[in-house]
């Protein structure tokens, strides 16, 4: 099942995808820049009949993905009618399919591959090639989330599906089902962890779904080991029926989708607060008020909050529910045990994981599947021109060198001419003189054509970059913060021309044709 979904999210050969693309985005140049890329990807990474919808989250401080999928797809509906004259609203009641993709976020835990992309998060590239008006480069996040979640529209007919762009997976169960819920999440079941689990895999930092013997489910969100043990112990939440890390990915039937953005119009109009679909909607749907109130003590919602807000969503679900008493309320879909996921959001993840290509695994074959890459080969090297050297275990992409000795790193649109590194990570680097990189190096090139240069910026492979958002980092001349005030003032546009110049530079200087 896991080889045939893979092949399944193939939009070339299989045709599938959904009906309606929204995308969310965190300014107008971004909006500008995916409306005009995402159509020029159609046939690859959406189907060639999709709307293609990108809209501006413009909400200060961020709605959150509760309040910021309604308020995208509120959007996207008014931009609708302007490129296609069609009603999505009308659409989704007709039965097409809707995806929403989340890509709001400054990307500070890819800093500094997010820089190289002028805070284009969703922009940075992965290890697999795309036509681009016929000329191959290399798939984003954004697209590769979008390509990898084509597999659910067949079940998803009249349902809006939220998904993230910096995530991918592989389900091993069969992504075609019928829904029995309004709402239903993705999850991988799995059995209970046991404390030591729980704090050394950091679950606290996702969402449980526990289920009871007959599969009703109760979310708990990002919960302490203190706070899930309670609640199993005073018999508030049941896992007879086992337990589910969810993934955050949604969707909703025609009906919830609708009602959600009724009951929330006032939010949606005011737009001065923040809510998260799983303490502010899940949550309240599926646990008692008492419950309720511990889990979400820790997120900083008051007691009185709670208590308000939990009577407020128990009125609408009782309201809802006897006008719609023909699905649950709130469901779960199994992507199955064998299942993989990976999380692409910062950088050391983004490099373990990708680097899980070059393995001789079940995963590593499924992700060379998945980009495009043969199965008899571990290192790979792909639209590069690599003239001499030895390359083991990494992964090259739309590069150039002389000259590359290096292992278990990956290069991604990178001229240099002589490298040596090992567990490195090399993003758009322009290099002409003989470079070593020394392990764990992180180097991005961003270029800064206000300033006539290309800026070499460093990490490291396992800091948190978020965390050191103010520090002035080894061998850099200024914070990450420093350098984002730079980058907001440049045009992707003319970065993406003044670095294309220096690369052929480069590539007339030391590389033969």
């Amino acid at each position: 099942m896991l080889k045939e979904n893979i092949r399944s999210m193939d939009v070339a050969q299989s045709s599938v995808g959904m009906d309606i693309v929204i995308v969310s985005v965190q300014d107008s140049e971004q909006e500008a820049y995916w409306q005009k890329r995402l159509h020029k990807t159609r046939g690859q990474v959406v189907k060639n009949s999709a709307y293609i919808i990108v809209v501006q989250e413009d909400w200060p401080g961020g709605a959150g993905n509760g309040l910021g999928s309604l308020y995208a797809y509120q959007k996207a509906r008014e931009k609708g009618y302007v490129l296609y004259k069609t009603d999505i609203f009308q659409k989704q009641r007709e039965g097409k399919s809707i995806a929403l993709y989340h890509t709001a976020g400054e990307g500070k835990r890819l800093y500094p591959l997010t820089a190289a992309e002028y805070g284009n998060k969703s922009a940075v590239k992965l290890p697999g090639l795309i036509k681009i008006e016929g000329k191959e480069e290399p798939i984003t996040l954004l697209e590769a989330a979008i390509k990898q979640t084509s597999i659910y529209a067949p079940s998803r007919k009249g349902r809006l599906s939220v998904f993230w762009a910096d995530q991918l997976f592989v389900p091993a169960n069969t992504p075609l089902y019928s829904s029995t819920h309004h709402a239903d999440i993705l999850v991988k079941m799995t059995p209970m962890p046991t404390e030591e689990e729980w704090i050394h895999k950091e679950l606290n930092r996702y969402g449980l779904i526990a289920l009871d013997k007959e599969g009703v489910a109760k979310n708990i969100d990002k919960a302490d080991w203190a706070t899930l043990k309670h609640l199993i112990n005073e018999g508030k939440i049941s896992i007879s029926g086992g337990v589910g890390l969810s993934l955050g990915s949604f969707s909703l039937s025609t009906p919830l989708t609708f009602a959600l953005i009724q009951e929330f119009q006032p939010e949606l109009i005011q737009k001065n607060v923040k809510m998260d679909s799983d303490p502010y909607i899940w949550m309240p749907f599926t646990l008692d008020q008492a419950s309720y109130i511990e889990a979400v003590q820790s997120k900083g919602i008051s007691a009185e909050e709670a208590k308000n807000h939990h009577l407020r969503i128990q009125y609408f679900k009782n309201h809802f529910l006897n006008k719609y008493p023909d699905a649950g309320l709130f469901g779960v879909v199994d992507i199955g045990v064998g299942s993989y996921f990976w999380d692409l959001g910062n950088l050391e993840c983004y490099y373990e994981n990708l680097m899980k290509m070059t393995q001789n695994t079940v995963e590593g074959y499924l992700l060379r599947d998945f980009f495009g890459h043969e199965q008899n080969k571990f290192s790979i090297v792909q639209g590069s021109q690599i003239e001499s050297g030895e390359i083991k275990n990494s992964i090259v992409i739309d590069s150039k060198a002389q000259k590359l000795n290096i292992e278990n790193t990956l290069i991604i649109g990178s001229y240099v001419t002589e490298v040596s590194a090992k567990r490195a990570i090399l993003y758009k680097v322009l290099e002409e003189t003989p470079s070593h990189f020394t392990e764990k190096t992180v180097r991005a090139d961003v270029a800064l054509p206000s300033l006539d240069k290309v800026e070499q910026i460093f990490a490291e492979i396992g800091q948190v970059t978020k965390r050191l958002w103010n520090v002035i980092l080894k061998n850099n001349l200024e914070s990450f913060s420093k350098l984002q005030e730079k980058v907001q003032k440049e045009s992707p546009e003319a970065g993406k021309a003044y670095f294309e110049e220096a690369q052929k530079k480069i590539s007339s200087l030391t590389l033969t044709s």
